[in-house]
């Protein structure tokens, strides 16, 4: 069974542009079958954007992206190669948008990412995770850890019945700085503490 990864973070991230796009190889019936579901349910976002309930924090990137996927089935990275996104992931993110409604639509801060933080190796690089910025009305951000929580709940109560991964946000402030102590965890957080670094 596919497993998804859905992470809920705040971050800025980077997209380099792409400059030639390499051929796509030939599928085989396998990925052909992935590829039409991938651009029907492409094709499914594009109407949700269009109707109010799916806007995205960065259009110039996952506007593309969307695109790419409604086309042909898949994302193209910086430099142009064809990556598939988990069919997982989109019919997760098809799931969430359909219940949201233009008046508190589903934020999407992020889909496929392949350079900034986490590079290619992450999840986002695979295409097996997403991020979501707001979402019922509620913003995902740190700085409001109670409108934070709400979201991220309203996120948890949408989802259907399968296995996830959820990425929650860590405390504002927390996170370590090379040759200085590990800053202190908050009194109160929402979420699990984040990661402290190891101390010698």
């Amino acid at each position: 069974m596919e497993r998804s990864a859905l992470s809920v973070v705040i971050g800025l991230l980077l997209c380099v542009p792409a400059r030639g796009a390499p051929p796509v190889p030939a599928p085989d019936a396998k990925e052909k079958a992935r590829q039409q579901e991938a651009r029907q349910i492409g094709a499914r976002l594009l109407s949700h954007k269009k109707a109010g309930r799916l806007r995205l924090l960065n259009p110039e990137r996952e506007g593309p992206q969307l695109h790419q996927i409604a086309g042909g089935g898949f994302v193209r990275s910086a430099d142009g190669t064809p990556k598939p996104v988990s069919l997982a992931v989109l019919r997760t993110l098809e799931g969430l948008t359909k219940r949201s409604k233009p008046a508190k639509p589903l934020v999407l801060m992020s889909l496929y990412r392949s350079a900034g933080r986490g590079g290619t190796g992450s999840l986002h690089g695979r295409g097996m995770a997403l991020d979501i910025a707001a979402y019922a009305g509620h913003r995902i951000h740190s700085r409001n850890p109670a409108e934070c929580e709400r979201g991220v709940l309203a996120v948890i109560k949408a989802l259907g019945p399968r296995a996830y991964r959820l990425g929650v946000p860590k405390p504002p402030g927390t996170d370590p700085l090379a040759l200085l102590p590990p800053p202190k965890p908050p009194v109160k957080w929402a979420f699990f503490p984040a990661p402290r670094p190891l101390e010698m």
